[in-house]
């Protein structure tokens, strides 16, 4: 498919064509989508947790949801993703093709993305309260420029020429995309959206229809950057309250505010809880029960995450739980240790 940011006149009959394959297109498209699995830079993201990598496929051309509460991982598994695709395009040489990480970001600011996605030793909450060893900290930040060469940042610019610019909309990211890759032949390696119901509907208000439409647009744009740009597109999405009221406290689908579109569009939702953020008070203060799941006991620390897949399209996955590590400090996923064995056989795929 040929994107461009300028319109270009084609004729009807060419459009009209360019919609319909016969038996020996789709023969060709299945050999070229082979040929695209075995070449560097094939977009099959791994979480870091084999146990959800050999359950859930994150492929190029699909939609991947983290959904939860405020606090309970959406945007550190977006970090996670990113940190990891970066690297991989660094050592597998996908600068020089092109390859890039868009991250569309409408919640945290810029600089606090790159100090995290960047590797920086000094803490983004020490650099706010002015903390942070200064000279160490304008070192660490003139080296970013290399280490994030491959992330495309898209956030709202606040002020040009005296005026306020307009929020960002699903168009509006699709504009851009569009145009760094004409412009700039850039590739989407992996889209991320932070976070799905802070999109704007174009030129909409602030009504509860509009929110819909809004929230809807983001969902179907997303399906359109998936496939447009051969990439797999990962969104955070906002659960509402109602998961406060269980004791398992893991997002259903019809949790998530506004989104009924996702339910649809989406190829894999996965429900996030961390336990710690309910329980930190008990558990700092050692009256916290451990987290009873399945008959199995874990203690409640910082890092235990509980996911829940909630729809999977291309695989016999619905319904499985998964309980890893998930790091707010460093970024990454990992299994539980050794000592949690027992817990680790209950949860085997």
């Amino acid at each position: 498919m040929t994107l461009a940011t300028k319109p270009v006149k084609v004729p009807p009959s060419e459009v009209e064509r360019a919609y319909v394959k016969y038996g020996a297109d789709v023969a060709n498209d299945v050999l070229a989508l082979i040929d695209r699995t075995q070449q560097p830079g094939w977009g099959l993201v791994k979480t870091g947790l084999p146990a959800l990598d050999k359950l859930v496929t994150i492929a190029p051309q699909t939609v991947t949801v983290f959904a939860g509460r405020p606090g309970m991982g959406k945007s550190l598994w977006l970090k996670v993703l990113s940190k990891q695709s970066l690297a991989e395009i660094a050592s597998s040489g996908g600068h020089d093709r092109g390859e890039r990480v868009f991250y569309v970001t409408l919640e945290e600011p810029g600089a606090k993305l790159g100090v995290q996605l960047g590797g920086m030793t000094a803490r983004y909450r020490d650099i706010v309260r002015a903390t942070a060893d200064v000279n160490e900290a304008r070192r660490e930040a003139t080296a970013l420029a290399l280490a994030l060469r491959s992330l495309v940042l898209i956030e709202h610019p606040g002020v040009l020429r005296g005026a306020i610019t307009p929020a960002i909309s699903t168009s509006m990211v699709i504009r851009a995309i569009e145009r760094a890759h004409h412009d700039d032949g850039l590739t989407p390696k992996m889209i991320l959206l932070d976070y799905l119901q802070l999109m704007q509907a174009d030129g909409s208000s602030s009504s509860v229809k509009s929110k819909m439409e809004a929230v809807t647009a983001a969902s179907n744009g997303a399906v359109i950057l998936s496939r447009a740009f051969n990439c797999p597109v990962i969104l955070a999405v906002q659960a509402g309250r109602g998961t406060d009221r269980r004791d398992v406290r893991i997002p259903a689908l019809e949790d998530m505010q506004w989104a009924s579109a996702i339910e649809q569009d989406a190829h894999n939702i996965f429900g996030l809880w961390r336990p710690w953020v309910d329980f930190a008070e008990s558990a700092r203060n050692g009256t916290a029960k451990p987290l009873v799941l399945d008959g199995v006991s874990l203690e409640i620390v910082s890092t235990l995450m509980v996911m829940g897949i909630l729809k999977s399209k291309d695989d016999p996955a619905v319904g499985r739980r998964i309980v890893a590590h998930l790091d707010p400090a460093e970024f990454r996923a990992y299994p539980i240790t050794a000592s949690e064995a027992s817990w680790s056989q209950t949860f085997k795929s």
